[in-house]
């Protein structure tokens, strides 16, 4: 794995590190509006999509740490 690559998977995380924060924050004003759990289980179904993203892709520098990928090679 590159630098670049590494860096562009730490900038996904963070950019979907922030949309699981707006996503919760929808689905928890809805709730707390009294909405029927209908209507925000999906965004609370996509928070948990977003944070398997998230470990997958620590995983993956996981695999590369431990694989010998690491430190990381320039390109």
């Amino acid at each position: 794995m590159t630098y670049e690559q590494a860096a562009d998977l730490v900038k996904a995380t963070q950019e979907l590190l922030a949309l699981g924060d707006r996503v919760d924050a929808v689905a928890h004003a809805l709730a707390d509006a009294g909405h029927p759990q209908a209507h925000h289980q999906p965004l609370v179904d996509a928070t948990g999509h977003i944070a398997d993203t998230i470990r997958s892709i620590h995983g993956c520098f996981e695999e590369v740490r431990r694989n010998g990928g690491g430190p990381f090679h320039a390109s």
